[in-house]
């Protein structure tokens, strides 16, 4: 647990004037509370998230045991010789994957154009 995640559960669970006394009401914190609490808990960011590699994501779509006996199938239907079998279940296993990695792969870029935009907003 980070030191703001601390400090905001110390917070929480505080009375009231516990939590107020570094506030004058009618100024909000000094400069003092400021540059105590700036030193304490620094600064009022969110952590940056890096963007996950589009293979990565592609990756976390086979992941799963259903796909991998899929897969196994598929390589025992061709090794039998059931050729149709097995690219029927190589069409089933990719467009399974293409069905999960399209919404997954938008979400990741509506991710990163959001932070961009809250970014551009905190500097105007």
């Amino acid at each position: 647990m980070g030191r703001s995640e601390v400090g905001a559960m110390t917070a929480a669970i505080a009375r009231y004037p516990e939590v107020a006394s570094p506030v004058e009401r009618a100024h909000g914190l000094t400069a003092e509370g400021a540059a105590r609490a700036l030193e304490r808990v620094g600064p009022n960011e969110l952590a940056r998230e890096q963007a996950t590699p589009r293979l990565r994501l592609l990756l976390r779509q086979v992941s799963g045991v259903m796909t991998w006996l899929l897969i196994a199938a598929c390589g025992i239907a061709a090794a039998v010789g059931e050729v149709s079998d097995a690219i029927a279940i190589a069409v089933i296993l990719v467009v399974n994957a293409l069905l999960g990695f399209i919404p997954v792969s938008v979400l990741e870029t509506r991710k990163l154009v959001a932070r961009a935009l809250r970014a551009r907003r905190r500097r105007q």
